[in-house]
């Protein structure tokens, strides 16, 4: 509920900003009128970035679907792993946002090298900012998750957990970075076929496969998520780099 408020409260805040004339986008309904081309390169540009979103959501599912039958120590350090994974994440959110915006005004300028050039720059930071995360996460782990709670086989399995987790943290930082600077560009086909891919073939089959045909356990669900992710920072890394991504037209 408070969610659905929040969310709530941010759409009728940003409307209220956008059609009051306080942002320099303004917005008026003064000639709003269907525009069909628009709509459908609207619709071509968006429908990859929904799709990359709903797998996202499928995926944490399935993943769950893994885990749950190790207990309920190891679903609640999963869900620890997670959010702790996801402030790490945040900067490569918020600087690939900026390094997108920066990206798009770039190509709209005919300036495909400093396009690229602000996507390498942020992603330079934010794989700086992981490794940080990931050297912590290595010397302090049950510090860590023990924040969350002293139950002691949480916060073993935790631990273990972030050390696994801690290896893809670098390679990883690529992709949120230029997932937004190649959705930025027009590009969102080549970041949706990267992060499906990636996960339905690599992190879902190795965390099947690790965790039922090994003795590793719980943790060959952890390292099949975490092969995943590099894969995909990979993945991202690669297709930004051909550079196929400048002679997109939007």
């Amino acid at each position: 509920l408070t969610n659905v408020i929040s969310q709530g409260l941010g759409l009728i805040i940003g409307t209220w900003v956008l059609l009051s004339g306080r942002s320099r986008l303004h917005l008026t309904l003064k000639n709003f009128r269907i525009d069909p081309v628009m709509m459908k390169r609207i619709i071509k540009i968006g429908i990859p970035v929904a799709i990359t979103g709903a797998q996202r959501s499928l995926g944490d599912m399935v993943i769950m679907w893994f885990i749950s039958p190790f207990g309920t120590a190891a679903v609640a350090a999963h869900t620890i792993w997670q959010r702790i994974m996801m402030f790490n994440m945040m900067p490569g959110m918020g600087f690939g946002t900026g390094a997108a915006v920066l990206a798009g005004q770039n190509m709209g300028a005919d300036k495909p090298d400093r396009a690229e050039r602000s996507g390498w720059l942020a992603s330079g930071l934010v794989v700086a900012w992981m490794f940080i995360g990931g050297v912590l996460m290595l010397i302090f782990p049950e510090q860590i998750i023990g924040i969350f709670g002293p139950d002691p086989d949480v916060v073993e399995l935790g631990a273990d957990f972030l050390r696994i987790g801690a290896v893809a943290l670098i390679v990883f930082g690529f992709e949120p970075v230029l997932q937004n600077v190649l959705s930025g560009v027009g590009d969102t086909l080549s970041p949706m076929v990267i992060t499906v891919g990636t996960f339905w073939v690599f992190q879902v089959p190795l965390a099947w496969a690790l965790s039922n045909f090994t003795g590793l356990g719980v943790y060959g669900v952890r390292w099949g998520i975490v092969l995943g992710m590099m894969a995909s920072g990979v993945g991202m890394a690669l297709a930004f780099k051909s550079g196929r991504w400048k002679k997109k037209k939007v």
